[in-house]
């Protein structure tokens, strides 16, 4: 009976507090630290129109995988970065919002034009337009000690590049992602190679032996300026992404963490390749891009 009082009291004091200011939003965050700090520039962008944002991370409690269940996915947004401005909301008022104002993409329209108040959840295609620039980088600070040794080795190359290579719940064909085949990857090095004579290569992937079985086993010719990193696993992500951010150039894959990587980067003439066509084995090559490419294909 007690109980039940409690949520009543809540229930009307959101209520009330919906009434009294309608201009309020929450924001679902869910996924790994790309998706996290996209989602949260979602938030962002609504909060730039005077819009009280708050943060439902519920689902890192309740579930906290990735598709398929195998490789963890923790809530490392404030971990990555600390003075971003961030409010959790509350469980109730989770339930609150998802019960009476779930944002949908087809009634609705673009988000940030959306009645108000609103329960934003999942990736819709109209966030894209709506995204502000992302000024933040990731400290040194946040890494422990052995990623804090690689960042000073990856910052003292001449030319460090970043490669992604996403396996895990993307390393079949299916949804909106097509599998970059091991070609692609190494046309990527080649043209770095002969690009920059001294490049140095930092491979990122949830799957390192599929890496080292597919790909480096093609480019033993510069063997000795290659370097798998593998020890942080799927629940030390960001420190993943913080390294391939302090690359100079980068390489992405069918995951968003080689583009994250490029708009974490804020150096000019830096370079990002992508592949020419979802799954292809082309490269396309961007100069100084300072965003996410919005490409179902790629962000995910």
């Amino acid at each position: 009976m007690f109980k039940k009082i409690i949520r009543l009291f809540k229930y009307f004091s959101i209520k009330r507090s919906v009434k009294n200011n309608p201009y309020q939003a929450i924001v679902m965050i869910d996924g790994g630290i790309c998706s996290q700090i996209h989602q949260w520039r979602i938030g962002e962008a609504l909060r730039a129109k005077g819009i009280d944002v708050e943060y439902d991370i519920s689902w890192f409690d309740d579930y906290g995988k990735d598709i398929n269940g195998k490789f963890v996915r923790n809530f490392d947004l404030l971990k990555t970065f600390p003075k971003i401005p961030f409010k959790r909301a509350s469980d109730a008022k989770i339930w609150y919002f998802k019960k009476h104002f779930s944002y949908c993409e087809q009634v609705d329209g673009v988000f940030v034009s959306s009645k108000l108040p609103k329960y934003f959840g999942y990736y819709y295609p109209s966030y894209y337009q709506d995204l502000l620039p992302f000024k933040y980088i990731v400290p040194v600070s946040v890494l422990d000690e052995r990623n804090a040794k690689l960042a000073r080795q990856i910052k003292k190359e001449q030319h460090a590049i970043g490669v992604h290579v996403r396996r895990g719940d993307m390393a079949i064909t299916q949804h909106n992602w097509v599998v970059c085949p091991p070609e692609y990857f190494i046309n990527a090095v080649n043209y770095f190679i002969k690009k920059y004579k001294n490049a140095s290569f930092y491979f990122f992937s949830d799957e390192p032996d599929w890496v080292q079985d597919n790909v480096l086993v093609h480019l033993n010719n510069i063997k000795n300026k290659v370097y798998l990193v593998s020890h942080n696993g799927s629940d030390k992500g960001y420190m993943d992404l913080a390294l391939m951010s302090y690359c100079e150039h980068f390489v992405a894959s069918q995951g968003s963490m080689g583009q994250y990587a490029n708009m974490l980067n804020h150096n000019k003439n830096k370079i990002l390749i992508v592949p020419k066509q979802p799954g292809a084995s082309d490269i396309k090559v961007w100069h100084n891009l300072s965003d996410v490419i919005a490409r179902p294909s790629l962000i995910q």
